[in-house]
């Protein structure tokens, strides 16, 4: 038998950054009136590197080459190239909420806090000489794309983190 959506409608609004007008970059925040506090600890527990704070009730995942934050009554998503793409990732946002919702009973909620290392940290665990056997120009460059979930450990053989 099928679970009612937690988020059946939404709005959305387009915007791009307030520190740079007219910048190619958009964001998009969708904003409903269902509290999705519930599905955050089931999102924690489903998302691959989410940071998860319960006490704030934000859930921050990075997927797709997007960043997510989902709150209690709002979901942002950026960068976005325009609108046709921002409302695609709008409706992939609402998605992974409701199917997390709908195996609610399948899913243990995990209510841990993951933190990712720095920047820094990991830049620090890296050997620091540019050698690019992972692919990325500097080490610094492989740090960035790890933090973001572009590269994995595996990919830097000198990595100690």
């Amino acid at each position: 038998m099928g679970h009612t959506p937690l988020i059946s409608s939404f709005d959305y609004k387009l915007t791009s950054p307030a520190c740079d007008p007219g910048a190619d970059r958009w964001s998009i925040t969708i904003t409903f009136t269902d509290d999705i506090s519930n599905v955050l600890p089931l999102l924690n527990a489903t998302l691959d590197r989410a940071e998860y704070t319960h006490k704030a009730r934000v859930l921050v995942w990075k997927g797709n080459g997007k960043k997510y934050a989902f709150r209690p009554l709002e979901i942002s998503v950026a960068p976005l190239e325009d609108g046709d793409q921002a409302l695609a990732y709008c409706r992939e946002a609402v998605d992974i909420v409701n199917a997390a919702w709908a195996r609610r009973d399948e899913i243990e909620p995990d209510y841990s806090r993951i933190e990712l290392p720095s920047l820094m940290e990991i830049y620090k665990a890296l050997p620091k000489n540019n050698c690019k056997e992972c692919g990325f120009a500097t080490c610094m460059a492989f740090a960035a794309a790890y933090r973001s979930g572009k590269a994995k450990k595996s990919d830097c053989p000198r990595f100690k983190g």
